[in-house]
């Protein structure tokens, strides 16, 4: 499976709806969708994420390409 990488930087400063559709564009190149939050923290600070917000992501992710795994690690 090809493993891509998605920086979370400018995920967040979209809403949720802009995001999943920057994500559709992208479905034909992803398999898996790994989402690491201690990688995701070394990009912008903690403090910045709305955890429901990080979740919603998810699970839209999760809904759009039900063969993707997401893999969700909280800190």
């Amino acid at each position: 499976m090809k493993v891509v990488n998605v920086s979370l930087r400018h995920m967040f400063s979209e809403k949720h709806q802009g995001t999943a559709n920057s994500l559709m564009r992208m479905g034909s190149v992803m398999q898996t969708l790994s989402i690491n939050l201690i990688n995701a923290s070394q990009i912008f600070s903690l403090s910045s994420i709305n955890r429901h917000s990080f979740h919603l992501l998810v699970t839209t992710i999760s809904r759009k390409w039900p063969s993707c795994k997401c893999t969700t690690l909280w800190i």
